[in-house]
C-alpha cells in the first residue's frame, strides 16, 4: 500500500468518523424550538375546553383539592369557583401529572401550589435541558400556545396567604413591544380565571352568562418590557372586582417568568 493511499483511506475514515458523531450522538442542547409540543398542547385544549363549557364561573379561593377546583357535571358542564392557581393546578393535574407535581413538590403543605410557587419554579428552570416536565422559555418573543406565565406580587411571603401574584397559560404568541405614555410593555393574549378585568379584546365564558370578569376567561395582558424587551413588571388590567378599585398603573418587579410543560421523559 503506497503513501498516498494511505494518506487518502486515513482522511475518509476520519471523515466517516466526524459524520457518524454529529448524526449518530444525541444532542447535548435541546432549545425550545425542537421540544414535541404535545404535552403543552394537551394542557392547553384542556384549559380551553373549561373555558367553553363553563356554566358557572366566580374568583375564590378555596382549600379543596386540586382535583375539585374545577366540578364537571354531566360529562360536559363545568362550575369554575377558583382561582388562577386552582384552574391552573387543575388543568396540570388532570392532564400532565408529572409536570404538576414538579410544581407541587415546593409547597407540599399546600392543596395545590400558589402563583409565587410557579414563578419561582420557572425562575430555575434551563431553556435548553428539561427538568421534571418543564422547559425555560427565555424571551416573550418565544412565547407559544400552551406555555405558562407566572409572577409573583412583590412583598408576599413565601408562606404567602391569598393573592401571592398570578398564573396563566399563552392562546397566541405575542406581537412586537409597543411605546405608551413613555412605557414600553408588550400584549400577550392569556387564558386565566382572574378577579380583574383584562385589556381589550376580552372574553367570557358564554355559558356563565357574564357581563364584568369574575373567573375564567381570556384578556390581554400587559408585561413591562425594558429595551432588550425583557420583562420588568407586569399590568394585569383595568379594574379588579376583588378590590373593588381601578388599576391605573403597572406593578414594576424581575420576578415576572415563563415556561412549557414538555414530554415527561425530559
Amino acid at each position: 500500500m503506497n503513501c498516498k493511499f494511505r494518506s487518502s483511506l486515513r482522511a475518509a475514515l476520519v471523515l466517516f468518523g466526524l459524520i457518524w458523531v454529529v448524526c449518530a450522538a444525541p444532542s447535548a442542547v435541546a432549545p425550545s424550538s425542537r421540544i414535541d409540543g404535545q404535552t403543552s398542547r394537551a394542557v392547553y385544549e384542556k384549559a380551553i375546553w373549561v373555558f367553553k363549557n363553563a356554566q358557572v364561573s366566580n374568583y375564590e379561593h378555596n382549600h379543596l383539592p386540586v382535583s375539585k377546583q374545577v366540578h364537571v357535571r354531566n360529562g360536559n358542564a363545568c362550575v369554575v369557583k377558583t382561582n388562577c392557581s386552582g384552574f391552573v393546578g387543575y388543568v396540570l393535574y388532570t392532564t400532565a401529572r408529572t409536570q404538576f407535581d414538579a410544581i407541587r413538590s415546593t409547597q407540599p403543605e399546600r392543596s395545590f401550589p400558589q402563583a409565587m410557587a410557579y414563578a419561582k419554579f420557572f425562575e430555575t428552570l434551563s431553556p435548553s435541558i428539561p427538568h421534571k416536565g418543564w422547559l425555560k422559555v427565555g424571551s416573550i418573543a418565544e412565547l407559544r400556545r400552551g406555555d405558562l406565565i407566572a409572577w409573583q406580587t412583590p412583598g408576599s411571603k413565601t408562606k404567602g396567604r391569598g393573592n401571592t401574584g398570578h398564573t396563566m397559560f399563552v392562546i397566541e404568541t405575542p406581537g412586537p413591544a409597543q411605546v405608551l405614555d413613555g412605557m414600553r410593555f408588550v400584549s400577550v393574549l392569556v387564558l386565566d380565571c382572574s378577579s380583574v378585568t383584562h385589556f381589550q379584546p376580552e372574553q367570557l365564558p358564554k355559558g356563565a352568562k357574564q357581563s364584568i370578569r369574575d373567573g375564567i376567561g381570556k384578556g390581554v395582558i400587559r408585561l413591562l418590557v425594558n429595551e432588550n424587551d425583557e420583562p420588568i413588571g407586569y399590568w394585569e388590567g383595568t379594574y379588579s372586582s376583588e378590590k373593588g378599585k381601578r388599576i391605573t398603573r403597572p406593578t414594576v418587579t424581575d420576578s415576572v417568568a415563563f415556561a412549557r410543560p414538555v414530554s415527561d421523559g425530559g
